[in-house]
């Protein structure tokens, strides 16, 4: 089986793309801090998120590793589909204007 990739739309699955690597990012965080096992409760304020993804700070430690790895892979896929909606529209030239006058 061959999959035509000339007729497939990159716009339509890079913002979903995007919006499912959050929320999976998400879910794994808060079910790795709702199960953290140290002496306090997961805070932010006290704790570095990499804890989070320890064997020995929480018991869904894998869940948070994997929610990771895929919501990472997931975002990739949304800045790569950025990045080409900004080559073909006019924003990307304000962003050209932005980097040059930075760099002046």
């Amino acid at each position: 089986m061959r999959i035509n990739f000339k007729n497939f739309n990159l716009h339509y699955i890079t913002p979903a793309a995007g919006i499912a690597g959050c929320l999976i990012i998400a879910f794994g965080l808060f079910e790795s801090a709702s199960h953290y096992t140290r002496s306090m409760p997961y805070s932010p304020q006290n704790h570095f998120i990499s804890e989070l993804g320890l064997a020995t700070a929480s018991k869904y430690s894998y869940v948070f590793n994997i929610c990771l790895g895929i919501g990472g892979v997931l975002l990739m896929m949304f800045t790569n589909g950025l990045g080409i909606y900004l080559q073909k529209k006019s924003v990307s030239m304000v962003c050209l204007l932005y980097r040059h006058r930075r760099n002046a």
